[in-house]
């Protein structure tokens, strides 16, 4: 994941993309989206998928593992236990309600079992958001499954015909993770070096939000791994 280094900052709603290029000469790198929804990835794909959400809510849970109280915490075990005791625990509970959860397309609301007191652990209350990371883990696991077969056409299909993007790609993957947010629902995530030709591209766009015209949803720029600028344009938020 990127070094995250922003702040919010409302007036970026009003920047054209002229202005927000200008006002980050030092970005070398961008990212888009695009949502996943109709197609399959393999199994190497479904491996990246598994790694990205392992890491962002293994990462998330070890957070606000050291934000409760210590006295607290010291009637826990170490974090890697706990959170390894969490996984088990959910992933007991999936098998036993599969057709349930099936049915839900993956969802199995774990977190409402530490609500009715059901869990391993009860307290304190921090670990609830313990419990909802796994299980969200485990939802996007789910959902990756059914997506695995033989993909109906290349990854990045969308930008085929476009020779400017094509020189300028680093990588495409399918995640459920990415600069500005974390979903249930897949997205292909487009990384872009910053060339003449890709900056040419992005200021036919009156704004990030325009990049929409050509399937595309949250802009963000990068320094290297150094996040610059955020946009989440599906929820009209910007963050820099």
């Amino acid at each position: 994941m990127a070094e995250i280094d922003f702040d919010l900052t409302p007036e970026s709603d009003e920047m054209t993309m002229a202005e927000l290029l200008e006002k980050y000469p030092q970005a070398d790198e961008f990212e888009m989206v695009i949502p996943f929804f109709d197609d399959a990835i393999t199994d190497e794909q479904a491996q990246i998928i598994y790694g990205d959400i392992a890491d962002v809510k293994r990462n998330d849970s070890r957070q606000l593992y050291e934000r409760i109280p210590e006295e607290q915490r010291d009637k826990l075990p170490d974090f890697d236990t706990l959170y390894a005791l969490i996984t088990e625990e959910c992933i007991r509970f999936r098998k036993e309600n599969a057709k349930k959860i099936e049915e839900n397309d993956g969802f199995a609301s774990f977190c409402d079992e530490f609500n009715r007191g059901n869990t391993k652990f009860t307290s304190p209350g921090h670990l609830w958001h313990i419990y909802n990371n796994v299980d969200f883990m485990q939802t996007c696991i789910f959902k990756s499954q059914r997506l695995k077969g033989k993909p109906s056409h290349p990854l990045g299909c969308e930008i085929e015909n476009n020779a400017v993007l094509k020189d300028a790609l680093i990588f495409i993957k399918v995640t459920y993770t990415w600069h500005c947010t974390t979903s249930s629902a897949p997205a292909k995530l487009f990384r872009f070096r910053l060339t003449d030709g890709a900056k040419a591209w992005l200021l036919t766009h009156a704004d990030d939000y325009d990049i929409a015209r050509d399937g595309f949803e949250d802009l963000a720029l990068y320094k290297g791994r150094k996040l610059l600028f955020s946009s989440c344009t599906h929820e009209h938020i910007h963050s820099d």
